[in-house]
C-alpha cells in the first residue's frame, strides 16, 4: 500500500451495537435496513409503540398498506398474529410510540357511554378527520442496531480478502485500513418554534460542503453548534445532556488530540451539511450521505483542497454586506462551486446541475436577513463558549495554537495576533508543531508513562516468581528478561525518535489530573 502521508490514523470500533435514529422508517418500505433489523432478534428499541395482537391485526387487515413493507417486516407482523405465536407485544418500523397530545380535550358526554377499552394505537387510528387526536406519534425514535459487519461475518471476510488481493498481500500479511479522509457533518436549521413554544435561531449559512483550514476547523469543533433536531429538549442541550457524562476529561484534551492528529497526519477538514442548506432547502441527511459516496469516487489528488481551490472546485466564502455590517466570509472557509457539482456529481447523477441550484450552493441568496442572523448566532456562540474555557482555566491545558485560537475567539486577539495574522496561522503548520518544545514534551511524557507501566509489570512478575511454584520460574524469567529489555529500549533516545510524529501524551492530563 502506498503511504504518501507522514502518519496515518487507525480506528477500531469498540461497540457491539450502533446508535440509530430511523426517522424515515415511518414510510413503509423506505428504510429497508430498519425493517430488516426489526424482523430479527437482538436489538434495543426505544420510542416505538408496543403493539398487541389486536393492534397488529388492524395493520395486517389493510392488505394494500401491509404490502408496502419490505418482506422481513411484513412477515414479522403476519407471524405475530398467528395463534401459535406466544409473544405479547411486537413493534412495527412505521409506528412510533404514541404520547399524550396536550391539545386534546376529552368529550365529557362520550365518557359516560360504556365502550370497549381501546389501546392508544387503536384510538389514534380511529380518529376522524378534523378531530383532535388523544395521542401523537413521537418524533424521537431510536434503536441500537447490531453491527452489520458482525451480523454478516462472511461479507466482512470477503471485504478484507478483496483488499488483500488488490494489494497483492500474502495470506498471513496483516490488512491495515487507515482513515483516508475526515468528513465531519453539521446539522442546520431555519428559524423555527418548538412544540413548547421556544424560538430557535437559524443556522443557515452553510453550503452542502465546506473546506476549513485548521484554525476555522477547530472553531467548528470548539463551538460544536448543532441545528435543531427532534431529540433536543431545548436550544443546544442535546450534546450536553447525552455526551458530556461519558467523558471525565476536560474537553480541551480531546481538542488537543483532534488538532494534533489532523496536523501530524496531514488530514484536511471538510464539513458537510444535514437537515437544511440555507432556510429554503430541506435535505434531511441526503447531503451528509452523498458526500462520502462522491469522495470515494474521487482520485487522491482530486481530494486535495489546494487542487480543488486552484481549479475552481472550491471558492472562498464571500463577505456579505447586511444593513451596513460586513459578515466576514473567512469564518466559513471555502465552499463547493457549480463546477464541483458538474464535474464530481456526474458520477452519481445523470443531470448533476439540477440537484444543486445556485442558491443552494450560495445560501446568502435565499434570505439575507436569515443569513445575517445565522452568522451572528455563530460568532456570538464562538465568543460565549470559548469564554467558559478561560473562566474554568482549562484553556491553560490547550496546546499553544489551540490556546491562541480560544483567546482570539473569545476576545478577538492574543498577544497582538488576530485570526488573520501570519504569525498565528503559522502556529498550525506541521514544521512549527514538530519542532516546538511543547511537542517534544508530549513525547517525553509518553516515554515516562510507558516506563511507569513497564516497571509496574516488572515488579508484578518478580513478585509472582517469589510466590508461585518453581516449575513456572523458567517461563517467568523469560518474561522478566523481555520486560527489562523493553525498559532499556523505552528509556533510550531511540524510543523518542521512533515515536516522533505520534500524538505523544497530553502533559496537562498527567500534571494536573
Amino acid at each position: 500500500m502506498k503511504c504518501d502521508r507522514k502518519a496515518w490514523k487507525f480506528v477500531e470500533n469498540c461497540e457491539y451495537r450502533l446508535f440509530q435514529r430511523p426517522d424515515d422508517a415511518i414510510y413503509r418500505g423506505f428504510d429497508k435496513q430498519t425493517e430488516y433489523d426489526f424482523s430479527i432478534d437482538g436489538h434495543f428499541i426505544s420510542n416505538f409503540q408496543p403493539l398487541d395482537k389486536e393492534d397488529v391485526k388492524l395493520i395486517t387487515r389493510d392488505v394494500v398498506r401491509l404490502y408496502q413493507y419490505t418482506e422481513p417486516m411484513r412477515n414479522t407482523l403476519l407471524d405475530f398474529v398467528k395463534p401459535t405465536d406466544n409473544f405479547k407485544y411486537c413493534v412495527s418500523s412505521s409506528c412510533p410510540r404514541l404520547i399524550a397530545n396536550p391539545a386534546y380535550k376529552p368529550d365529557e358526554s362520550a365518557t359516560k357511554q360504556p365502550a370497549k377499552k381501546l389501546s392508544a394505537f387503536m384510538r389514534y387510528h380511529k380518529t376522524k378527520e378534523g378531530e383532535i387526536p388523544q395521542f401523537l406519534p413521537s418524533n424521537n425514535v431510536r434503536y441500537l442496531q447490531r453491527r452489520p459487519d458482525m451480523l454478516t461475518p462472511m461479507e466482512t471476510y470477503l471485504t478484507y480478502q478483496s483488499i488483500r488481493l488488490f494489494r497483492k498481500l500474502k495470506s498471513n500479511d496483516p490488512v491495515h485500513v487507515p482513515v483516508d479522509a475526515v468528513l465531519s457533518g453539521r446539522r442546520n436549521n431555519p428559524p423555527q418554534v418548538t412544540k413548547t413554544g421556544m424560538k430557535l435561531r437559524p443556522l443557515s449559512v452553510f453550503a452542502p460542503l465546506h473546506y476549513f483550514e485548521y484554525p476555522e476547523l477547530m472553531m467548528e469543533y470548539i463551538t460544536s453548534m448543532t441545528g435543531a433536531s427532534p431529540s433536543m429538549t431545548s436550544a443546544g442541550s442535546e450534546g450536553a445532556l447525552t455526551k458530556g457524562p461519558f467523558n471525565s476529561l476536560p474537553a480541551v484534551v480531546d481538542l488537543n488530540n483532534s488538532l494534533l492528529g489532523m496536523i501530524l497526519c496531514g488530514y484536511r477538514g471538510f464539513v458537510s451539511s444535514a437537515n437544511y442548506c440555507g432556510p429554503k432547502y430541506k435535505i434531511a441527511h441526503d447531503i451528509s450521505l452523498l458526500i462520502p459516496e462522491v469522495w470515494s469516487r474521487m482520485r487522491p489528488f482530486e481530494q486535495d483542497p489546494l487542487f480543488l481551490i486552484e481549479n475552481g472546485y472550491l471558492e472562498k466564502c464571500p463577505d456579505v454586506e447586511y444593513k451596513g455590517k460586513t459578515l466576514d466570509g473567512s469564518r466559513l472557509g471555502y465552499r463547493i462551486t457549480d463546477k464541483f457539482c458538474t464535474h464530481f456529481l456526474g458520477d452519481v447523477f445523470a443531470i448533476p446541475k439540477s440537484v444543486m441550484p445556485e442558491d443552494f450552493l450560495k445560501p446568502e441568496l435565499q434570505n439575507s436577513e436569515v443569513y445575517a442572523d445565522s452568522y451572528d448566532f455563530i460568532t456570538s456562540s464562538d465568543r460565549e463558549i470559548t469564554k467558559v474555557y478561560i473562566e474554568d482555566k482549562t484553556v491553560e491545558g490547550a496546546i499553544p495554537p489551540l490556546k491562541a485560537l480560544i483567546y482570539i475567539m473569545a476576545t478577538g486577539s492574543y498577544n497582538g495576533m488576530t485570526r488573520t495574522s501570519k504569525e498565528f496561522r503559522e502556529m498550525f503548520t506541521y514544521e512549527n508543531v514538530v519542532n516546538s518544545e511543547w511537542y517534544k514534551e508530549r513525547l517525553v511524557m509518553r516515554q515516562k508513562v510507558e516506563l511507569k507501566h513497564l516497571r509496574k509489570e516488572l515488579d508484578y512478575l518478580k513478585k509472582f516468581k517469589e510466590e508461585k511454584p518453581s516449575m513456572l520460574v523458567k517461563k517467568v524469567n523469560k518474561n522478566i528478561d523481555e520486560v527489562e529489555k523493553e525498559i532499556k529500549y523505552v528509556a533510550s533516545d531511540d524510543y523518542i525518535n521512533d515515536i516522533f510524529g505520534s500524538l505523544g501524551t497530553d502533559t496537562y492530563c498527567y500534571n494536573n489530573w
